[in-house]
């Protein structure tokens, strides 16, 4: 469910950089299939958008959670998109 993945991930920065690692020095479970940083970010500012664009009320008060309860780093990214939802 893709209100429980954003939940999840509320206390992450929405701007946030991978490390550069050496080849010889990396997990073998990171694969290609393991989403970036960027792409993680992208994924949850595109899920906020989709609950504010459509008006549905469990993801409107979702982002109301997470604007109280997650990362404040995020907090005016997020109140950005809560005063799109209201107009």
């Amino acid at each position: 469910n893709l209100r429980t993945w954003v939940t999840q991930q509320q206390n992450i920065d929405l701007i946030r950089f991978r490390p550069v690692v050496p080849w010889n020095l990396r997990n073998e479970s990171d694969t290609s299939f393991n989403l970036t940083p960027q792409e993680t970010s992208r994924l949850l500012i595109d899920a906020f958008e989709a609950f504010v664009s459509t008006q549905d009320d469990k993801g409107i008060e979702m982002l109301i959670s997470v604007i109280q309860n997650g990362n404040p780093k995020n907090k005016y990214a997020l109140i950005g998109l809560l005063m799109r939802a209201i107009q």
